[in-house]
């Protein structure tokens, strides 16, 4: 898709994944950040195991880009009495595409291990990418969501930037890899956290160096807009609907050595969550999941606006 200020390029049968944006006068330069030399298989309808296994499998998906975790998002857990999978079934399926045209595709697909159908819209509209996303419970009986966005973005198109937005609570989560954590777990006030070995980390800084850290940090939002900026452009101004996405969960991954990058991801994600923490389970515990009834659905707007 392109108009007369950006372009992006929208991969419907590879879960809907917007693989690249950019400004039109630099055709060249994806602001989303990409798996290097990574070639993902075709998406199919025969999703795998769930629970611990979805883990490895969505890592053989994964190109980066910018997804929707639906309608599990985050680490697989247990909701409504079955094993989720890692940021649910959207991203791992072949969409249909319903409509398109040179600014917009619209795309749709059933999910296989629950009776939802999954719709989204991703449009182009000036210097905005605009996206809407519905959910429908078609069963006779109520069924657990928790739904995200997952934007990845490259440190070094982004170093020295900033990232800034309002925080009503932050937490530095327990590490995954905990001998690459740079921060230590626990709650802090924005932007600074203390360091895993002493000193504190900037969360809002975008570092010039990848140091080999590996962090997951938890935000309660105050304010609709996180905006990302870089030195010598572009900015972007993430704009989040915080009645259906309240929380934020920022990931850095900058080339750390342990797995499943072996030191070769050089990444964070800004990653909009209708729950806090970074699973299945935390939502749960949280009582942060909706219930769609049945025959019920459940829609969110969200959007990028880049500026050089």
């Amino acid at each position: 898709m392109v108009n007369e200020s950006l372009f992006v390029e929208v991969w419907p049968q590879r879960g809907m994944t917007v693989a690249a944006i950019g400004l039109r006068q630099a055709e060249d330069s994806n602001l989303l950040w990409r798996r290097a030399g990574h070639v993902a298989p075709e998406c199919s309808r025969a999703l795998g195991p769930s629970g611990t296994p979805s883990i490895e499998s969505l890592h053989d998906l994964f190109v980066g880009g910018w997804f929707e975790m639906s309608p599990h998002a985050g680490l697989p857990g247990t909701l409504d009495g079955a094993p989720t999978m890692l940021h649910g079934e959207a991203l791992r399926l072949p969409w249909g595409i319903d409509s398109a045209d040179p600014t917009r595709v619209e795309a749709s697909v059933r999910a296989v291990r629950w009776p939802l159908q999954l719709r989204r819209q991703v449009k182009l509209r000036g210097e905005r990418v605009e996206v809407r996303s519905e959910i429908r419970n078609e069963s006779s009986t109520a069924i657990g969501v928790s739904q995200g966005e997952h934007p990845c973005f490259g440190r070094e198109r982004f170093a020295a930037g900033r990232l800034t937005l309002e925080a009503e609570r932050c937490e530095v989560l327990p590490p995954l890899d905990p001998g690459n954590a740079s921060a230590a777990a626990g709650e802090f006030e924005w932007p600074l956290a203390p360091g895993d070995a002493g000193g504190v980390v900037d969360f809002s800084a975008i570092p010039t160096v990848a140091d080999g850290s590996h962090d997951h940090v938890s935000i309660t939002l105050a304010s609709p807009r996180v905006v990302l900026s870089a030195p010598e452009g572009p900015r972007l101004c993430i704009e989040i609907d915080l009645d259906v996405h309240p929380h934020l969960l920022l990931w850095r991954n900058f080339r750390a050595a342990s797995a499943p990058s072996h030191g070769s991801w050089d990444v964070f994600a800004i990653e909009p969550m209708s729950a806090p923490g970074r699973s299945i389970d935390d939502a749960v515990a949280a009582a942060a999941t909706r219930r769609l009834e049945a025959g019920e659905a459940a829609a969110y707007g969200f959007a990028i606006a880049v500026s050089p």
